[in-house]
C-alpha cells in the first residue's frame, strides 16, 4: 500500500474518531441535562407533596375544631377527618390513636350522601338520619376526645 493511501486512511480515521467523540460529547451533555430535569422535577414533585401534607394537616385542624365545636356532625367530621389523615400519614388506617375516626367513617358509610341523599324519600331520610343520630351517639365520647388530641398532635405541626 502506497504511503498516501496510508495517510489518506490515517486522515478518513482522526475526522471519523473526531466525528465520534463529538456525538458522544453531546450526548453526555444531553444526559446530563437529562439527569438534571428528572431530579428538578423530582424536587418540584416532592415539595407539591409536601404542600398537599400540609394542606391536609390544616384541613383536619380545622374539621377537630369544627367538631369539638358541633359545627359540624360528627360523621361528616369523621369520614373527613379519615380521608385527610391518610393523606398525612399513609398507615393512619392502622393507629389507635386516629382509629376511632376511621370506625365511625366505616360505620356510617352506608347512608347516602350529597345527590343520593337528595334523590331519598322524605321517611328514608328521616330513618338514617335517626340512625346516624344512635351511631354518632355510641361513638361521641371518643371521638371528641380524639379530635380534642388532634388539635394538639404535633405530627400536624410538621407532616412528613
Amino acid at each position: 500500500m502506497s504511503p498516501a493511501l496510508i495517510g489518506i486512511g490515517i486522515g478518513v480515521g482522526v475526522v471519523i474518531l473526531i466525528v465520534l467523540i463529538s456525538y458522544a460529547l453531546h450526548l453526555q451533555g444531553r444526559l446530563k441535562a437529562l439527569e438534571e430535569k428528572q431530579r428538578s422535577d423530582a424536587r418540584e414533585a416532592e415539595a407539591q407533596r409536601q404542600q398537599r401534607v400540609q394542606d391536609a394537616a390544616q384541613g383536619i385542624r380545622v374539621l377537630a375544631g369544627a367538631m369539638v365545636r358541633e359545627e359540624v356532625t360528627l360523621t361528616e367530621g369523621c369520614m373527613r377527618v379519615a380521608y385527610l389523615l391518610t393523606q398525612v400519614d399513609q398507615a393512619a388506617k392502622e393507629k389507635q390513636t386516629y382509629s376511632v375516626f376511621f370506625q365511625l367513617a366505616s360505620a356510617t358509610a352506608h347512608i347516602p350522601v350529597l345527590d343520593a341523599w337528595k334523590e331519598l324519600p322524605r321517611q328514608q331520610k328521616h330513618a338514617y338520619t335517626k340512625e346516624r343520630i344512635s351511631i354518632e351517639a355510641a361513638f361521641e365520647e371518643f371521638v371528641m376526645e380524639s379530635a380534642q388530641n388532634l388539635l394538639r398532635d404535633p405530627m400536624l405541626d410538621s407532616p412528613q
